[in-house]
């Protein structure tokens, strides 16, 4: 608890001059005790098989469940992106189904979903979401 004290004095400006001398001392204080100790750390060729073997089993994992199409993440967003072009594909369909009834809601309709925000939004949602599977879908077919 003694270093812990002094860290905390040092911050709050309680503390001797020689106690900010034994913490920031470039040579002898204890920041560079701690730095010397973590520059001189060395493994031994077990240590680094068992962190190879490790972070292999790691990264094998990560890409595993990044690149199933059936992760919680993967369904959340196909399910978010079906939605937006589901409600831009409705609101286009409620615009041509009211052009008989009143041209002018129609075209107020239209104009909404031919704004930018709503073009920006379907067209990037459809590009994101829908663009990888085009193009997996255009290499399958090329193979």
């Amino acid at each position: 608890m003694g270093w812990i004290s002094k860290v905390i004095g040092t911050v709050t400006g309680s503390v001797s001059p020689k106690t900010v001398d034994d913490i920031f001392d470039s040579d002898k204080g204890l920041l560079a005790k701690a730095g010397a100790w973590y520059g001189n750390r060395t493994y031994t060729s077990e240590e680094q098989a068992e962190n190879n073997m490790k972070e292999t089993a790691d990264v094998r994992q990560f890409v595993k469940d990044t690149m199933d199409e059936s992760t919680v993440r993967s369904q959340s967003r196909r399910y978010v992106a079906e939605n937006v072009i589901n409600f831009y594909l409705l609101w286009g369909s409620a615009a041509l189904a009211m052009y008989p009834i009143s041209s002018e809601w129609s075209n107020f309709i239209l104009g909404y979903l031919a704004s930018s925000v709503m073009a920006g939004l379907v067209l990037g949602v459809g590009a994101f979401f829908f663009g990888t599977h085009m193009l997996r879908s255009s290499n399958a077919a090329k193979k």
